[in-house]
């Protein structure tokens, strides 16, 4: 953080985070979904189909991060960004932008670019694809 009067700061961050189903939670969502008969997604385009599945749930076991640390880079999403935080008697205010900067990749997506599906917005100046946020309050 670095400090620029007596109330207000400027901090600098990088985030990182994912969240998935366990194989537990797969296994109950594969079993319970394949009791349904597979439909036509679309009576207008017949040759569609609905895929009863769970897609880009990139999940591991906590204690893998052990002996595979990659796995924080290859299966998490990453953002960066800057937030002005105005120093009050009742604790900060933050005022956050941050920019995506990376999603994580399967070899399905590697193999054929229509089965990704981009989670941040894609399209436009760069600047203008990440979101503000607010945070007004005590920190824990």
């Amino acid at each position: 953080r670095y400090r620029i009067s007596e109330t207000f700061a400027m901090t600098g961050f990088i985030d990182n985070g994912n969240v998935f189903l366990s194989k537990d939670q797969m296994q109950k969502f594969s079993e319970a979904y394949a009791q349904d008969p597979v439909q036509s997604a679309d009576e207008r385009c017949p040759s569609s189909v609905l895929v009863n599945r769970a897609q880009e749930n990139y999940s591991y076991e906590y204690r893998s991060l052990l002996s595979k640390p990659g796995y924080i880079w290859s299966r998490h999403y990453f953002s960066y960004g800057l937030a002005l935080n105005w120093l009050t008697p009742l604790g900060s205010m933050n005022l956050a932008y941050g920019l995506p900067w990376r999603e994580p990749r399967d070899s399905d997506c590697d193999q054929d670019p229509e089965k990704c599906t981009p989670r941040a917005k894609q399209s436009g100046f760069w600047l203008t694809r990440g979101e503000f946020h607010i945070n007004v309050g005590a920190r824990f």
